[in-house]
């Protein structure tokens, strides 16, 4: 989990504790939040806080003080606007080319006083780290914007073309020149600078991206994301001598940019910068507009709340402790939600959610936090446990999964581990099936080895166990895993009947013999009994050669002591010998034979009620 440092002393104050508070108040003080804390540095008078991978809100000090000032009651629940966009930024369409996406706003009357300063720069290191993915898929900029000309350009041009001094970083001094001298600079091991891990982002790039302003000299260069800023454009601090004389009232106006290969991260991000530093903002935050070609101007920072809802019965549920929907709503009001009860329904809870509370997307998370206010301590004392004894075991997909791995094992088969995920072509061209649109797909995928979900065995040529993905809107996911297992013989002849042999083989262990059903004994027990049997009819799956594949029907054949007995044929899978034409795409020069069954079909997995 990400882990940040803040002033102790800074802390207990904004919280009106005692600044000589002992570690182990601080250590509970903290828990009560779901904070951990990660060690104490007293010689620096800071500590190290563990806060969750998604509370963006949470990688500033500003952010934790405001968050712990509404947990214990000292200050209501923030509520954040933004003033009319007065400047916009022009997109040109060849970003697209390396980073397509730019969000923007204004902060209005700022005093940048060394801690305020240290603060701003640190929370965009933090969220450079976490949020932005070590700005892969966002990078900040911060200008001064009264130093600075609108109206913004977000370009893309040849790193020759692009010419500008890059902000000052430590011994590293760069003048004036281009964008691909720069990057060479950082990138130079001798330089030894920190911004050498993210020169690969844009490197190989034929265009770089970069944010204009409308100066007449030369391009007007602000930043070249998500590498550096101008030099010109930067944050200035106020500087005050030792008697207290003013020597530089710094930046008050601040033009940020935050651009990226994910919108909605980009506006998480500008969202979390901007509430972080609101009360600082004395002028208030101004809008942004945002101008691509062709499209609807799209206009930010966006931090209005929006609505979820819930009842204190589920709480009850989820929890497992008794609560009233007015301490529901107390709760929820502590931990920054707006809550209230639901004026036409009173048992309903209408819950307004803050731009600062990105990690919330369902019912549950509201849930959680419900249980954070409440306290995990009190729920351990007081919650309701079931007065029942369990034992875990193995689930039943697996324990059967096993088993069919040591019976194709010992009938001479080795077992192959691969990817869930294929190509979308080899699930379906290459085995010469039409594309049912079956199959889960993957939105932007890394590499189109890995595009959908499997929905059988044998775009891989497995000789293994394993389950497949399949789409089902009965499933709260949209889709549902299902045990399959495919065998595959390859040699100088296809071999046919060696796949048959286990096909049949682990049949008769589940109990399914080939053939019609024997008739039931004159004996028989007078109660209906089911008989399973399979046969192999003509199959149409092109995967296979004509004339030498087939379908396995499963046939249950149910007889009763009154009545004709029934039939019940299902597909089980399908086995043959596979096309020429499918083992080239594959690149197989030798000819195959496989089956493949769905497993699930073979047993029923065994429920009991307590």
């Amino acid at each position: 989990m990400p882990v940040i440092e803040i002033n102790k002393r800074a802390f207990l104050k904004a919280l009106n504790r005692p600044e000589d508070l002992s570690h182990e108040a601080i250590e509970e003080l903290c828990g009560q939040f779901g904070i951990e804390v990660d060690k104490f540095l007293d010689e620096e008078g800071t500590m190290k806080l563990e806060i969750a991978a998604n509370r963006y809100d949470l990688c500033g000090f500003d952010g934790v003080v405001r968050a712990f000032r509404v947990f214990l009651g000292l200050e209501p629940a923030p509520t954040f606007t933004a003033a009319p966009a007065r400047h916009h930024i022009t997109v040109e369409p060849a970003v697209n080319k390396v980073r397509p996406y730019v969000v923007s706003a204004i902060l209005r009357g700022m005093t940048f006083t060394d801690e305020l300063y240290q603060a701003f720069i640190g929370l965009q290191e933090k969220l450079h780290e976490n949020a932005c993915r070590r700005r892969a898929l966002v990078a900040i900029g911060t200008h001064d914007l009264d130093l600075i000309q609108a109206p913004f350009f977000y370009r893309a041009r040849a790193p020759a073309t692009i010419e500008f001094e890059p902000l000052h970083t430590g011994d590293l001094v760069i003048g004036k020149t281009s964008a691909d001298k720069i990057l060479a600079a950082y990138a130079d091991p001798k330089n030894n600078s920190h911004l050498r891990p993210f020169v690969p982002l844009i490197g190989g790039s034929e265009v770089y991206p970069v944010i204009c302003d409308s100066t007449p000299d030369g391009l007007g260069v602000l930043s070249l994301p998500p590498i550096i800023n101008s030099e010109r454009s930067k944050i200035r601090p106020r500087k005050v001598d030792a008697e207290g004389h003013v020597l530089d009232e710094g930046s008050h106006n601040v033009f940020v940019e935050c651009t990226g290969t994910d919108l909605t991260r980009a506006n998480i991000v500008l969202n979390t910068l901007i509430t972080n530093f609101y009360p600082y903002c004395a002028g208030g935050v101004e809008k942004v507009e945002i101008r691509y070609e062709g499209q609807p101007p799209m206009v930010c920072p966006q931090l209005d709340t929006w609505t979820l809802t819930t009842t204190a019965d589920y709480m009850r549920r989820a929890i497992g402790v008794e609560m009233t929907t007015a301490d529901v709503v107390g709760f929820l009001n502590r931990m920054q939600y707006q809550a209230a009860t639901d004026p036409a329904q009173p048992d309903r809870i209408v819950v307004r959610v803050p731009p600062t509370r990105s990690d919330v997307m369902h019912e549950c998370d509201l849930m959680e936090d419900v249980a954070v206010a409440y306290g995990f301590k009190r729920i351990a004392q007081q919650a309701c446990v079931p007065a029942l004894q369990t034992v875990g075991g193995v689930l039943p997909d697996r324990e059967m999964t096993e088993l069919l791995r040591q019976e194709a094992a010992g009938c001479g088969f080795t077992e192959v581990a691969t990817f869930a995920l294929v190509s979308q072509d080899e699930n379906f061209a290459f085995l010469q099936r039409p594309d049912d649109h079956s199959a889960c797909v993957i939105e932007n995928p890394k590499t189109r080895d890995f595009e959908v979900c499997r929905t059988n065995l044998l775009p891989c040529l497995l000789r293994t166990v394993s389950e497949v993905v399949l789409k089902d809107s009965a499933m709260d996911t949209g889709a549902r895993n299902e045990l399959r297992m495919c065998a595959l013989h390859c040699a100088a002849t296809p071999g046919f009947e060696v796949v048959h042999g286990l096909l049949d083989y682990t049949l008769n262990r589940f109990g399914v013999t080939c053939g019609e059903p024997a008739p039931a004994p004159a004996d028989a027990p007078k109660r209906p009994t089911v008989r399973k049997t399979y046969r192999l009819v003509p199959s149409a799956d092109q995967a296979f050669i004509e004339g030498q594949r087939a379908d396995v029907i499963l046939v249950r054949t149910t007889t009763r002591p009154e009545g004709p007995a029934t039939v019940e044929e299902d597909r089980l899978g399908v086995i043959g010998v596979l096309h020429p034409r499918v083992l080239t795409r594959f690149e197989i020069s030798e000819p195959c034979a496989a089956f493949e069954l769905q497993v699930a079909k073979l047993y029923e997995v065994p429920f009991t009620t307590v």
